[in-house]
Order: structure tokens, then sequence, then C-alpha cells
């Protein structure tokens, strides 16, 4: 433990930074729910059932 305090006492604590994680990956949905003219729903019943798609628009 001798060894550990005396390095930590030499390092300089004022010029350490953490980075935040950051994700990369976002939510299909919270895209869709900032920009909603990004994509396009269809909706289509069969039978008792109600099948909802999202797709992404085609860049034109």
């Amino acid at each position: 433990m001798g060894i550990i305090s005396k390095i930590i006492d030499k390092m300089d604590v004022s010029n350490l930074c953490f980075k935040k994680k950051q994700k990369t990956k976002k939510s299909i949905l919270k895209e869709v729910i900032d920009n909603p003219e990004k994509f396009k729903l269809e909706a289509i019943i069969e039978g008792e059932e109600i099948k909802i798609t999202i797709k992404r628009r085609e860049e034109s």
C-alpha cells in the first residue's frame, strides 16, 4: 500500500478528465419522435390484428 500511496501523491489530479461514454446507436423510436418526416408508417389490418411498419424514407 505504501508504493501506491507514493504514486498517487506524485500524480497531478488537476489535469485528469473523464470522458462520458456516448451511445452510438439511437433507438429507432427516439429517431421517429425527433424527426418524423424522415420516416413513413404503414399499417395493415389482417383479421383481428393491426400490423404497423416504420421505415426510413428513401433519400432523393
